[in-house]
């Protein structure tokens, strides 16, 4: 029976991998490009997640602009207010809901730390939303309600 030798050679380590400059891909250059003003975006999100609260909307539209950790505590909390109101025998109602406010600052690059007024004909309430930077666009990684 004849012995089959072989010889495994790294990928990473071969002689022909060069470290500032490889061959097939060339200099790895990070490109950054700036992020878009979050004061509209603040808006839109401070509303819509009211929307969401309030039974009018559903979650799903604005699951891409949430981390999963807030998509997950929204879910919970939105399924206990319905849960309130179907005990209760409330109705959905539709209200238009507009911002009243925004403000917003960064605490550091790619971080937006704000707090968005919004109401309608029968309350005003304080959304707070923090946004962080996600590959290349801004998503909410808090989320608070006062």
């Amino acid at each position: 029976m004849r012995e089959i030798d072989f010889y495994l050679q790294s990928t990473i380590h071969t002689d022909e991998y060069k470290e500032d400059n490889h061959e097939n891909y060339g200099n790895y250059v990070e490109v950054i490009t700036p992020l878009a003003n979050p004061e509209q975006l603040l808006a839109s999100l401070a509303i819509k997640l009211s929307e969401v609260l309030a039974g009018t909307r559903p979650i799903d539209q604005v699951a891409i602009l949430l981390s999963d950790q807030v998509y997950q505590g929204l879910r919970r909390r939105v399924a206990l207010k319905a849960k309130a109101r179907a005990a209760s025998g409330a109705k959905e109602v539709i209200r238009g809901t507009h911002a009243i406010r925004v403000h917003h600052q960064s605490p550091a690059l790619g971080v937006i730390e704000s707090v968005v007024l919004v109401g309608n004909e029968t309350r005003s309430r304080a959304v707070t939303i923090r946004l962080e930077n996600f590959h290349n666009y801004w998503r909410a990684t808090s989320v608070g309600f006062l």
